[in-house]
């Protein structure tokens, strides 16, 4: 039986966020890596370094998202297995978890729309051991306070890649030319993309959840309304005779 080509192989995604408080050696700062394999071979790697103090992990697993996500769509990913050990962060971009932090929803709804360039797309929560090299990429940039990528076709910190943490020339790997590019936009970290991009963020949030639900295979549950004038259901109460002889 002829071997599978590995170019059909299926694309996964991992993505991870750190962040470390302000110490004697370094400040206060947040790394965020992302890899992406196609099959079991490794195509492309990210670990991006924010130093600003303002951020926070939560931010910092969006930021390694949709450097994920910008990363499959610059080799022509039009399929995508998206892994991640944050059930919060995939839980607020199916929709099922509000997202009341104004700063954590523009980065959220930047996700979507990255989301929505995709043909097919599924997300999945994994543990933190098969999440591991999303990880040590993450704290690799913390550790160097540097941003790097690492290509298949490109090399390291090649010209023929752009994210939005680095603002350098937007290319899509050879052969692939499926997928428009996705432009450089500079630093995440800085008023989240300038605003998350003024202009973009019109996106209704209930059509986007329900959109990625209806697209996530199923694998959400209904979410159940909730208001300020909601209130518990008490457990019902048996009252047990006991009759002593």
């Amino acid at each position: 039986m002829p071997d599978p080509d590995p170019e059909s192989a299926a694309w996964t995604l991992f993505f991870d966020g750190a962040f470390r408080r302000r110490s004697r050696q370094h400040g206060a700062g947040a790394g965020a890596g992302a890899t992406l394999f196609q099959g079991t071979v490794n195509k492309w790697n990210v670990a991006c370094f924010l130093p600003s103090s303002t951020h926070t992990n939560n931010t910092a697993e969006y930021i390694a998202l949709i450097e994920g996500l910008s990363g499959a769509l610059h080799h022509g990913v039009s399929s995508l297995t998206v892994k991640g050990d944050s059930a919060l962060i995939l839980e607020q971009v199916r929709g099922r978890y509000s997202c009341n932090n104004d700063r954590l929803r523009r980065l959220r709804n930047k996700a979507r729309r990255l989301l929505h360039r995709f043909d097919h797309y599924e997300l999945i929560h994994v543990d933190r051991m098969e999440n591991q090299a999303a990880d040590r990429l993450a704290n690799r940039a913390l550790d160097s306070q540097r941003t790097k990528t690492e290509c298949s076709a490109h090399g390291i910190d090649g010209v023929g890649y752009s994210t939005h943490a680095i603002a350098t020339g937007p290319a899509i790997a050879a052969g692939t030319s499926r997928r428009p590019t996705v432009s450089a936009t500079g630093p995440v970290d800085m008023d989240i993309l300038s605003g998350d991009e003024a202009g973009e963020d019109n996106l209704e949030d209930d059509d986007a959840a329900a959109d990625v639900i209806r697209r996530d295979r199923g694998r959400t549950f209904p979410v159940l309304p909730v208001t300020a004038d909601s209130v518990p259901v008490p457990p019902v109460q048996i009252e047990v005779a006991i009759q002593v002889e």
